[in-house]
């Protein structure tokens, strides 16, 4: 009988061989996973990686708004697009109607 972490493990190896196959893009390696659960430690958190990334950023939001949060983020981008580390913004239109241009 398998036990419950093994059995999980073969269901990811499944689906990383389903995804590899249709998306002929590798999974990475060396990904780490931090449960953040309330605001301040997120946006603390996310703020430290995009400062210690090196070759790209990639931020993905569902809601964006201009308060202070949203501009500290705007300038962490900013700062790592001025020194050459590539910057992918994925908002969602519904989600941030309300964003000024």
């Amino acid at each position: 009988m398998a036990t419950v972490a093994s059995k999980n493990i073969e269901e990811l190896d499944a689906v990383e061989k389903l995804v590899q196959g249709v998306t002929h893009i590798p999974f990475t390696t060396g990904n780490r996973v931090d449960l953040l659960i309330n605001a301040e430690r997120t946006y603390t958190a996310m703020l430290a990686a995009i400062a210690g990334a090196t070759s790209y950023v990639l931020v993905q939001f569902y809601i964006v708004k201009d308060g202070v949060i949203g501009q500290r983020f705007i300038e962490a981008l900013i700062d790592k697009a001025r020194v050459g580390v590539k910057v992918y913004f994925l908002y969602d239109e519904i989600g941030c109607w309300k964003l000024s241009s």
